[in-house]
């Protein structure tokens, strides 16, 4: 069984190709390797499929050239995948902790501060500023054997091939709403 991981989100399911967010959506920087889930700033994240958590790491850092605040990253590895949750600002997990499907993960962060998105930077990120859903998490599905995504920027793959490691979010969670658990 596996749980929608944003109850807040704006949206009732997972972006699919042409949205804004989608898996694979080409930023004209990368792809996306992942899914957006667009949700209020603070929303509670939950754990989508019970695991071992990996990794609790600074995901990205805001500096005077970016316009992304400082939010950080959790990585759970479940018995099918490991899931990579970003964007966030408080995670209430520890590394190696033992986590149960719909356990509360953390909160999303701000991740795209909307007044320093300057014209020079992706489309991608001037549509969310416009938008003004500029909290979200950012999820990545990946398969065994895991391997690192190079070149890679705030959830972007910056290559010219689709990783190998990488799963289609909306292929695994398929069904997955924020009305229906699967």
């Amino acid at each position: 069984m596996k749980c929608w991981p944003v109850p807040n989100s704006f949206s009732d399911s997972l972006p699919t190709e042409g949205d804004r967010g989608s898996y694979w959506e080409d930023r004209h920087i990368g792809f996306n390797c992942g899914v957006d889930i667009f949700c209020p700033i603070d929303s509670e994240v939950l754990v989508i499929e019970s695991g071992i958590v990996l990794n609790i790491s600074q995901y990205s850092q805001r500096n005077d050239t970016s316009c992304f605040e400082s939010t950080m990253q959790c990585v759970i590895k479940c018995n099918s995948a490991m899931y990579k949750y970003t964007f966030l600002d408080d995670i209430y997990l520890k590394l190696g902790q033992k986590v149960e499907i719909g356990e509360v993960l953390g909160k999303c962060g701000l991740s795209v501060i909307k007044e320093r998105v300057k014209p020079s930077d992706p489309f991608y990120l001037r549509d969310i500023a416009h938008s003004n859903q500029t909290s979200y998490l950012h999820l990545e599905i990946f398969k065994s054997p895991i391997m690192e995504i190079r070149p890679y920027e705030f959830g972007n793959f910056l290559g010219d091939h689709k990783p190998q490691s990488l799963i289609n979010p909306n292929l695994y969670l398929s069904g997955l709403s924020k009305q229906k658990q699967i």
